[in-house]
This record gives structure tokens, C-alpha cells and sequence, in this order.
């Protein structure tokens, strides 16, 4: 779980086999292959929609970036 007081991302793109999420806290865009999407839980009562994948995102310290992990 991202532990910043800011979690919120926003689907930005889609493609043919990735989807690009936006990472509001530090403006970085993050690549997901779609295939890795297990689950969209649809917004109810006014809570964000929740996605589910099939590994992480991970803050990869040597290069300062956010990216999606299988590990």
C-alpha cells in the first residue's frame, strides 16, 4: 500500500495491452499490462473504484519512480 497521504491515481490511457495510471502525489505515470488487472470494483457510495492487480507498484529507490511489479 502506497504509504503517502496521497494514494490517489487516474487511469490516463488504455491501449491495446497496457493502461497508463497517473499518480496525482508526484505526477509520474505508471504502465500496467492490462493483462495484470485481476479485478475493477465500481465506485459505491462515493468511494474511489478500486483496482485489483496481479503484482504491485513499487518505488524503485535508484531511479525515484513508481512502477508495476510482478515480485
Amino acid at each position: 500500500m502506497d504509504s503517502t497521504e496521497y494514494r490517489d491515481l487516474r487511469v490516463t490511457e488504455v491501449r491495446a495491452e497496457t493502461v497508463t495510471l497517473h499518480k496525482l502525489s508526484n505526477m509520474q505515470d505508471i504502465e500496467v499490462p492490462l493483462r495484470a488487472i485481476r479485478e475493477i470494483t465500481p465506485s459505491v457510495n462515493d468511494q474511489p473504484v478500486v483496482m485489483t492487480l496481479r503484482g504491485s507498484l513499487r518505488w524503485k529507490e535508484d531511479i525515484q519512480r513508481w512502477r508495476f511489479s510482478t515480485q
